[in-house]
């Protein structure tokens, strides 16, 4: 699931975290040691982080470092596979129907 980055994460500390709580109910905090980075499992959430309700601004990014991605000075992409997380591999959708619960 994606990474996710709060823009303003240097103001965030372990006595003063930044948490937010989705409409779904799930809580997500930001502490100054993470560099601002907390791993969001949901789309729902995600969507919802990244593209707010209204003409607000999202103080919210992905984390592209976590995937081995980076950018040159004019914007383009550059993939950079030394560190890339071993985890940053999509996975493919498993097909049919899901398990019985």
């Amino acid at each position: 699931m994606p990474y996710i980055r709060f823009n303003r994460w240097h103001h965030a500390t372990p006595l003063a975290p930044h948490v937010v709580v989705c409409s779904s109910g799930r809580r997500y905090v930001w502490k100054g040691d993470q560099e601002g980075v907390v791993n969001v499992d949901y789309k729902q959430d995600v969507e919802e982080l990244l593209n707010p309700i209204g003409d607000r601004q999202s103080d919210y990014e992905l984390a592209y470092e976590k995937y081995g991605i980076s950018f040159d000075a004019t914007g383009k992409e550059q993939a950079d596979l030394h560190t890339a997380s071993p985890d940053a591999e999509p996975v493919e959708a498993r097909r049919g129907r899901p398990p019985k619960r």
